[in-house]
Parts: structure tokens; C-alpha cells; sequence
């Protein structure tokens, strides 16, 4: 009889040997012994691949929720900076209204430096000390509203620079930020589909392991005495 390779004799009275025999159980428990350890250690290694793979997935949902954090402190940063803007809109209008106050301030003097003139005739020193008061007024109107002006402007285009700078970064972040969420979300899908190959897998080793943990070496028949005749043993 020849099983995987392996030949029993037949004895001289019935049967086989029975060494042949033992060394054949012996031979399968062995070969048994063997395939169980492999297949416990691939289960090892899967299970730890499954836990590894597990770890990365929690990594990748603890660096989703910092972003989602970063995203919301964005926010609110572009929100403070928003209101600090208009604050200063604000007081850029304050200022524009100053300016035009300081305006007609000038026109209102301009009328009183005629006047002063007129009465030149009265006396000349009348006349110099009002023309001189008419110049300085309007001198210092002039360059006060022409400084409110040239501050305005100054102070404008700082802040529409900032403004347009926080806009940009704010761009950016907000586009590597959303890069960040969608190769998070294909990360978790790739580990979420792994992670079902790894369950089947498992479950297909399992049912490896009990099926040989379920079978039975052949039982030997006696190889002395007994009038029954030559006997096989079944397999």
C-alpha cells in the first residue's frame, strides 16, 4: 500500500508490518504537527499585520481630527483679522470725514484772508499782520490736510497688502488642508478594504486549522494470529 509516497509491506501472516505501520502514524503526526505550525504562524503574522494596520488607521483619524482642529483655528484667526480690518475701515471713514472737515475749514479761512486784505488801506501794519495770519492759517490747513491725506493713503495700502497677503495664506492653507482630508479619506478606505481581505483570509485559515484538527490517522489491524485472512487497512 503506498500512501503519499509512503510503501507498507505486507507481513507474512496477514496485514502489514507494523513498523511500516508506526512509521506512517508517525510520519502524518509529524506532517499534521507541521502544517498546524505554519498555519498558526501565518495567523500570527496576519493578525499582527491586522493590528498594524489597525495603529496606521488610528494615526490617520488622530491627524484628520488636528487638521479639522488647524482648520477650525484658521478660521477663526481670518475671522479676528476680518474684524480688525473693518475696525480700521472704520477708521480710515473717520479719517476721510477729517479730512474733508479740515477742508472746509481751509475754504471758511480763505474768505477771512480776503477780508484781512481789504483792510490794507487802514494800516500797513494791520495789513501785513492779517495777510500773514491768512497765509499760516491756510498754510497749516493745507498741510494738515495734506498729511491726513498722505497718512490715509499710507496706512490704505499697508492694510490692503496684509489683507491681501492673509488672503493668500489662508488660500493656501485652505487647499492643503482639503489635499490633506482626501488622501486621508483614501487612506482609510485602502485600509478599510485591506482590512476585510485580512478577515477573510483569517477566516479561511480557521477553517484550514479545524479541518485537520478534525481528522484521524487510519487505525492498524492486528498482525498476529487470527483466522480471518489478509486484511487492508482503510484510508
Amino acid at each position: 500500500m503506498d500512501e503519499k509516497g509512503f510503501q507498507f509491506r505486507t507481513a507474512a501472516f496477514g496485514g502489514f508490518q507494523k513498523q511500516d505501520v508506526m512509521d506512517y502514524l508517525e510520519r502524518s503526526a509529524q506532517e499534521h504537527t507541521r502544517k498546524v505550525a505554519e498555519l498558526q504562524k501565518e495567523l500570527e503574522e496576519k493578525k499582527r499585520a491586522e493590528g498594524e494596520a489597525e495603529e496606521r488607521h488610528a494615526g490617520l483619524e488622530k491627524r484628520l481630527a488636528a487638521l479639522e482642529a488647524e482648520n477650525q483655528r484658521l478660521a477663526a484667526d481670518l475671522a479676528d483679522r476680518e474684524d480688525r480690518l473693518n475696525q480700521a475701515l472704520a477708521e480710515k471713514d473717520e479719517l476721510r470725514a477729517e479730512t474733508v472737515r479740515l477742508r472746509g475749514e481751509v475754504d471758511r479761512l480763505a474768505p477771512s484772508a480776503t477780508a484781512y486784505e481789504t483792510v490794507k488801506d487802514r494800516t500797513a501794519s494791520i495789513e501785513l499782520e492779517a495777510h500773514g495770519r491768512a497765509q499760516a492759517i491756510e498754510r497749516e490747513g493745507r498741510a494738515k490736510a495734506l498729511k491726513c491725506q498722505e497718512q490715509v493713503k499710507e496706512w490704505f495700502l499697508k492694510t490692503k497688502g496684509a489683507y491681501d497677503r492673509l488672503r493668500a495664506d489662508l488660500n493656501v492653507t485652505m487647499s492643503h488642508t482639503v489635499q490633506e482630508l482626501e488622501r486621508a479619506g483614501r487612506s482609510i478606505a485602502e485600509l478599510t478594504s485591506g482590512l476585510e481581505q485580512q478577515d477573510n483570509a483569517l477566516k479561511a485559515m480557521q477553517a484550514q486549522i479545524e479541518a485537520l484538527d478534525g481528522a484521524k490517522p487510519p487505525v492498524p489491524l492486528p498482525v498476529d494470529g487470527g483466522d480471518e485472512g489478509p486484511q487492508s487497512i482503510p484510508f
